[in-house]
C-alpha cells in the first residue's frame, strides 16, 4: 500500500478503536501538508440487514492539492494505513470521485440509497468549507441529470410532463435523444401495464366494461373518451393507446367485442 497515491482519501474507523478524540483528529488534519478540504461525520444510526446496529464509526474525507501517499497521511494522523481508502478509482475523474465521497458521508449516493442506508443530515458533517452548499449543488445537478430523470419517470416517481420539463432545463445537447428515450420508456411501460392488466382479468375472471363511442371524424370522440377515463379511473390514471394499438388485439377478449 505504500506506493498508493491519491488526491482524495477516505478514513474510516470505529469510535471505540479511535486513538484520539474527534477534535484532536481534526486538529491533526488541519496540519496535513497540501490539504485542500476535509469533511467528517459520525455514523451512529446504521443497521445491518438483520436490523442489528452497526458499531458507531467515523468517515473522514480528505482532499489534497496534489496526489499524496496514504502511508504518509496515516503517519501524520497517527492512524493505521489500512483504514484509509483511495477514492480516485480508475475510470473516474477527480471531480466525480470528490462528489461521490462527499455525498457518501450522508448516504446520498445512488448505491447507498438502494441499500436502504440511513440518510444523515448535512448539518451532522464537520468540514472546513460549506458542506451543505456543496450537497445542495449536487442535488440540483442530479435532479436535472437526464439519466436521473429517465430513471424517475420509469419508476413512476414523476409524470411525463415533469420529466420533459426537467430534461428541457438540463440544457443537455442530447435533449432530442433523451426525449426519444422517454417516449420509448412510456411505450414499454404501457405495453407491460396493459399485458399485466389483461392477465389479471383472465386469472380472476373479472368482468370488463366496454364503452363504444361512435361518430364521424372530428366530433370529439377521443376527448370524450379521455373525459370518461379521467372521471372513472382510479387515482386519475389510465392508458391511452389509439386505434392502431388495440389493447385486446390477438386476445380472447376480442371475440367478445368483435361484431
Amino acid at each position: 500500500m505504500s506506493d498508493i497515491r491519491s488526491q482524495i482519501l477516505m478514513f474510516t474507523q470505529q469510535l471505540t478503536h479511535l486513538n484520539c478524540s474527534k477534535k484532536e483528529l481534526i486538529e491533526k488534519v488541519k496540519q496535513l501538508p497540501h490539504l485542500s478540504q476535509f469533511a467528517l461525520i459520525t455514523h451512529n444510526k446504521d443497521i445491518k440487514p438483520d436490523n442489528s446496529p452497526i458499531a458507531s464509526h467515523i468517515h473522514l474525507v480528505l482532499t489534497f492539492n496534489q496526489r499524496v501517499r496514504i502511508t504518509q497521511v496515516a503517519k501524520e494522523l497517527d492512524q493505521r494505513e489500512q483504514y484509509f481508502e483511495s477514492m480516485t478509482k480508475r475510470g473516474k475523474n477527480v471531480e466525480t470521485s470528490f462528489n461521490n465521497a462527499m455525498a457518501y458521508l450522508i448516504h446520498r449516493t445512488t448505491q447507498a440509497k438502494e441499500h436502504g442506508k440511513h440518510q444523515y443530515d448535512p448539518s451532522e458533517v464537520i468540514a472546513n468549507f460549506n458542506y451543505k452548499q456543496l450537497i445542495d449543488g449536487l442535488k440540483q445537478s442530479t435532479f436535472y441529470s437526464p439519466k436521473q430523470v429517465l430513471a424517475d419517470f420509469n419508476s413512476g416517481n414523476i409524470s411525463k410532463l415533469e420529466a420533459l420539463n426537467r430534461i428541457k432545463n438540463s440544457n443537455s445537447p442530447r435533449i432530442p435523444q433523451y426525449v426519444s428515450s422517454l417516449n420509448k420508456i412510456e411505450e414499454i411501460n404501457n405495453k407491460t401495464n396493459q399485458a399485466n392488466w389483461i392477465k389479471k382479468h383472465e386469472k380472476t375472471h373479472t368482468p370488463i366494461t366496454i364503452i363504444w363511442i361512435y361518430g364521424s371524424a372530428g366530433v370529439g370522440k377521443t376527448e370524450f373518451a379521455k373525459h370518461i377515463a379521467t372521471k372513472y379511473s382510479s387515482n386519475n390514471k389510465y392508458d391511452f393507446t389509439g386505434s392502431t394499438k388495440d389493447l385486446f388485439q390477438n386476445n380472447w377478449y376480442s371475440q367478445l367485442i368483435d361484431y
